[in-house]
C-alpha cells in the first residue's frame, strides 16, 4: 500500500509545510487530491508528492506576474527605460 506524503513549496522551493495523503490509494489520485490542494492554498507556490521515497508528482506555480505599467515604472526607477516604451539595455 502506498504512503503518500504532500510536501507544500515556497517561492524558492522549499518545503514549508506537509500532509500525509492516508486515503490515496493510487498515484493518479493523490496528484488529484494534491493539485486541488494547491489551489486551495494559495499561499504556497508549489507542491511535491512523494511515496515515500518515489517521486509521483510535483507542480510549481509561475512567479509574480506583472503588469506592463508596473514594469515601465520598475525599469524607470532603476534607469533603464526613457519614458517612451524603450528600455536602454546595453
Amino acid at each position: 500500500m502506498p504512503c503518500y506524503r504532500c510536501y507544500f513549496l515556497d517561492s524558492e522551493q522549499h518545503i514549508v509545510d506537509c500532509e500525509v495523503l492516508d486515503q490515496c490509494v493510487s498515484d493518479w489520485e493523490a496528484r488529484q487530491i494534491a493539485a486541488s490542494m494547491l489551489q486551495q492554498r494559495r499561499q504556497f507556490r508549489g507542491v511535491s508528492v512523494w511515496d515515500r521515497a518515489r517521486r509521483v508528482f510535483e507542480q510549481l506555480i509561475a512567479g509574480v506576474c506583472v503588469v506592463a505599467s508596473d514594469l515601465a515604472d520598475m525599469l524607470d526607477a532603476i534607469g533603464v527605460f526613457d519614458g517612451f516604451g524603450v528600455a536602454l539595455v546595453s
